[in-house]
């Protein structure tokens, strides 16, 4: 059984509230990403059956050529992903933004108390920002540790142009 399936089986649809609350590290993104990715896959499944039904029901009660059918676009309701994090591993943050970015279903992003470092991207890659007042957001210029040889110094410098 794989992430997904686990993820899938476990987690409730109608419960839509995530939490980034531990440092972004491979774990807690991986979570978070499959969470997200069932949600989506969910809902694109739920928009198929909305219009499938919308479609016979007409087709089924008035003399409508489908082609001029119209239906109300189906609306997802939206993932919100809750924030209190200080930051974390680069590479992981950008796999939750990669996934954010991807996501058909809205993503509202809401600051509960610390928003810092790499957790600042992941939130303005969100569909909407909220925060309190009390809200905190920190952004700092790009920070690394490097070893290893001169060339391949050179070239971690030359990355982080």
């Amino acid at each position: 059984m794989d992430e997904q399936t686990s993820i899938s089986q476990q987690f409730n649809p109608n419960d839509r509230e995530l939490y980034l609350y531990n440092d972004i590290e491979d774990c807690e993104v991986l979570e978070l990403v499959c969470i997200i990715n069932f949600l989506n896959k969910y809902d694109d499944k739920s928009e198929n059956e909305y219009y499938e039904s919308r479609v016979k029901y007409i087709k089924e009660n008035f003399d409508i050529d489908e082609q001029n059918i119209a239906i109300k676009p189906y609306e997802r309701e939206p993932i919100i992903l809750h924030i209190a994090c200080c930051g974390g591993i680069y590479e992981a943050g950008i796999s939750l933004i990669n996934t954010i970015k991807s996501s058909n279903t809205p993503i509202v992003g809401i600051v509960d108390s610390n928003c810092y470092s790499m957790a600042v991207p992941v939130l303005l890659y969100c569909d909407y920002k909220l925060g309190y007042a009390s809200s905190r957001v920190m952004i700092h210029d790009v920070s690394t540790v490097i070893d290893g040889k001169g060339r391949h110094i050179e070239r971690k410098l030359e990355d982080m142009k």
